[in-house]
Parts: structure tokens; C-alpha cells; sequence
């Protein structure tokens, strides 16, 4: 026990007084955020091109009180010219011409009503949603003036029907924040198992191509060498984690207050933000749902250290790790992609037998959890998760105690022989 918990001081101590883990501790959540972000930021900061559409043949069509009025995304006009007249125009280098929408084509008595819309270049997708979302009230202003329909009639019958949806127990969370909430958290259990696993297989690895794994197998058992480097990892996993947890709610006021004139200016005062946040620790009673996420979390990294820690022991060049390691992460994008299933239908038997499969548990059960999950399940998931993590380990060790000190073969079946003796 003495070599165990010497080890695991050495492992924690000489990685939380690494200056890289306070880098990536303090950078991970505002890459996060900044990524979570940036399409917005981006979008803002880049602007929108504005889009000339011009009507063609919309005379009998189209009154004046009909056009659109100007914005900064789009302006509307009208010519008398012929279509192969403005056609010529926009074919020239220094027109204004966007593009041009034919209504030559409409011909109410048959009901046809489609419009082509020409353009020299290519349009961005931006420019494409623009001009359908500037054309289709139009038409149908048109079609509801040839079918003589009021305005006034229209509004009622297209006046849109949206159901409430509404639950039993108030308290419960509705789709949409289950779905956002489960599937950030399987982003992050994603991530952290990968960069935890294959960090303790680089320390395993570099252990053993430099030769420094003799000199402490000297004075200690390899079981009691894997055992304490693999603790090392877990508990310095478990304080990036609890440290990005004490940033987000740390920040979280902060944040509020930054956007405060941001927030104010779209009408959205920060004491709605801060009470929607109040709302959501509550719906989903984070005082639960966090020791369950930490538990995962924990069994999640112990399997997956010693996987990778088997893996770096038995290979015996770079080449072998990487092919093998690849291998390895299959379960967690698995893990992955059927917790992805999970969060847009968490009532299927995919989700139940998920989410007690010990090697994808960690991200299938993280995926129901904001839908509610009975007491006993969640229960059953999380020991099968702990004993299999305990044989993990347990196997790990075997083959630690073989494959560490193998250089220049591969493992083979006298070796495997070995492993279980």
C-alpha cells in the first residue's frame, strides 16, 4: 500500500504542478465557450451582403403597396423592361443586380404559380433563404388576390396552430433542455475519456522506452506500480473536472453581467437569464445529477486507464500503440453515437441496454439521465460499470506484469500463457 500511494503521489503532485495542466484547466472552458459561440460572433462580426432582387412582368401582379420594404439584407424593385433585357444587365461587370425573379411564368386560371429566379453567379445560401423568404408572402398575397380572398379571411385561416405541450409534474424538463443538456454532457464525458485514456498511455509508454520502469520495479511489485499511476490519473481527472465545475459556476454571474447591455438591447433583462439558469439547476436537480455525472465519470476513466495502460505495457513500438489505441476509442464513439440516438428518443430498448453496457455507460446513461431514469436502473448501470472497471484493472495488471518489460518482440501466446499464471 505504501509503493501505491507513493506512486500516486508522485503521478498527481508532478501533473497538477505541471504549468500545462493550469493551461489547458483554464483554456478548455473558454475554448469551449468561444467555439460554442463563434458562428454567432462570426455572423455578426462579418455582416451580410445585401441582395438586388428585381421583378420581372410583375406589373398585373404586384402593386406598389405589395413590394417589401427596403432592409439592410435585401431590396426589392421593379423595371419594365423584357426579362432578356435585365438578363444582359446582370451579365455585366459593374451591375447591382443580385438576381432576377421571372413572374412571366404565373398563370392564375391554372394555378400555376412558380417563380424562376436567375442570378449570373452562384448565390450563398444566405442570399437564397433571403429571397424565398421575400418571394413566398408575396405569392401568396397573389394567390389570395385571385382567389378573392380577404385579407382579413387569410389571417384567420393561416393563422398558425401550435399545440402546448404540457407535462403532469410541472417540474419535469421539457425536450428541448433535456436534449441540450444531455447532449452537452455526452460532449464532454466524450472528450475527457479520450484525453485521460491516452494521457496514461503516454506516461506508460514513455516509462517504458526510456527504461525507468526497471529501476522502479526494483523496489516495487508492477501491480502496485500500475495501480498507483492509474489512481494518479483518475484523481487528477476528477480536479480538472471539479475545477471547470467550480469555473462555470463562478462565471456564470459574471457572464450575466457582461451581457447585461447585450441583453437589455434585445429586450431580454438579465434577471429573465438568471432566472431561466435558476430554473434548470432546479428541473433537473444538479445536486443529483452532478455526484452522477462524477461517479461515470470516475468508473469511466479507471476502465479506459487501464486499457490504454495494457495497450502502452504490451506494444512494443509507436506504430503498435497507435493501431492499438485506435482500436480502443472504438467503444467510446460508439458510446457516442448511441447516446446521439439516445437524446432524440431516450424510451427505446436501445437506451435501456445502452446505458447498461459498462464500456459505453459512462456516455448512454450521461444521455438519459435529463429525462429521468428510475432509481434502480441507474443503480444496476453504475455497478456493472464499477465491477467491470475493477476487472480492467485487474487484467491490466496481468498484462502490466508481463508486457513492461518486453523490448524488442511482440506479445505472444507464451506471453498470454504467462498472463494467467
Amino acid at each position: 500500500m505504501t509503493n501505491i500511494l507513493t506512486v500516486f503521489q508522485r503521478e498527481y503532485l508532478s501533473r497538477i504542478k505541471d504549468k500545462w495542466f493550469w493551461i489547458t484547466t483554464i483554456l478548455v472552458p473558454i475554448g469551449f465557450v468561444v467555439v460554442t459561440l463563434l458562428p454567432v460572433l462570426l455572423s455578426e462580426l462579418g455582416g451580410s451582403s445585401q441582395t438586388n432582387l428585381v421583378l420581372v412582368g410583375s406589373e398585373e401582379y404586384v402593386p406598389d403597396e405589395f413590394l417589401p420594404e427596403d432592409t439592410d439584407r435585401i431590396t426589392v424593385s421593379t423595371t419594365d423592361q423584357s426579362l432578356e433585357e435585365v438578363k444582359t444587365e446582370l451579365q455585366q461587370e459593374d451591375s447591382e443586380i443580385t438576381a432576377v425573379a421571372d413572374f412571366g411564368s404565373i398563370n392564375p386560371e391554372t394555378a400555376e404559380y412558380q417563380i424562376r429566379v436567375i442570378s449570373d453567379e452562384t448565390l450563398s445560401l444566405m442570399a437564397e433563404g433571403t429571397i424565398q423568404s421575400t418571394l413566398t408572402p408575396l405569392i401568396q398575397q397573389i394567390r389570395l388576390q385571385e382567389e378573392q380572398i380577404s385579407p382579413q379571411q387569410a389571417a384567420r385561416l393561416s393563422s398558425p396552430i401550435t399545440p402546448q405541450f404540457e407535462r403532469i409534474n410541472a417540474d419535469d424538463p421539457s425536450a428541448g433542455q433535456a436534449y441540450a443538456l444531455a447532449y452537452g454532457i455526452g460532449i464532454i464525458m466524450y472528450f475527457i475519456l479520450i484525453f485521460y485514456g491516452t494521457s496514461i498511455m503516454r506516461s506508460v509508454q514513455e516509462e517504458k522506452k526510456n527504461r525507468i520502469v526497471e529501476i522502479l520495479l526494483a523496489s516495487m511489485r508492477p501491480f502496485e506500480l500500475l495501480i498507483g499511476k492509474i489512481s494518479g490519473v483518475v484523481a487528477i481527472g476528477m480536479t480538472q473536472v471539479l475545477l471547470w465545475l467550480g469555473f462555470v459556476l463562478l462565471a456564470t454571474p459574471g457572464l450575466l453581467y457582461l451581457i447585461g447591455d447585450r441583453a437589455e438591447s434585445t429586450g431580454v433583462s438579465v434577471e429573465v437569464v438568471w432566472n431561466q439558469v435558476q430554473e434548470i439547476s432546479v428541473t433537473f436537480n444538479l445536486i443529483t445529477l452532478i455526484p452522477l455525472f462524477l461517479a461515470y465519470l470516475f468508473f469511466g476513466i479507471l476502465s479506459y486507464a487501464g486499457i490504454f495502460s495494457a495497450i502502452a505495457a504490451s506494444a512494443d513500438s509507436d506504430s503498435d500503440v497507435q493501431s492499438l489505441s485506435g482500436i480502443a476509442i472504438i467503444p467510446i464513439v460508439i458510446g457516442f453515437m448511441t447516446a446521439l440516438t439516445i437524446v432524440m428518443n431516450p424510451e427505446t430498448g436501445v437506451a435501456f441496454w445502452g446505458s447498461m453496457i459498462p464500456l459505453i455507460s459512462p456516455l448512454t446513461m450521461m444521455a438519459r439521465l435529463p429525462f429521468g431514469v428510475p432509481g434502480w436502473e441507474i443503480a444496476l448501470s453504475l455497478a456493472i460499470l464499477a465491477l467491470t472497471s475493477l476487472g480492467l484493472i485487474w487484467l491490466s495488471a496481468k498484462i502490466y506484469r508481463v508486457g513492461i518489460l518486453l523490448y524488442g518482440e511482440r506479445l505472444g501466446w507464451k506471453h498470454i500463457k504467462a498472463i494467467w499464471k
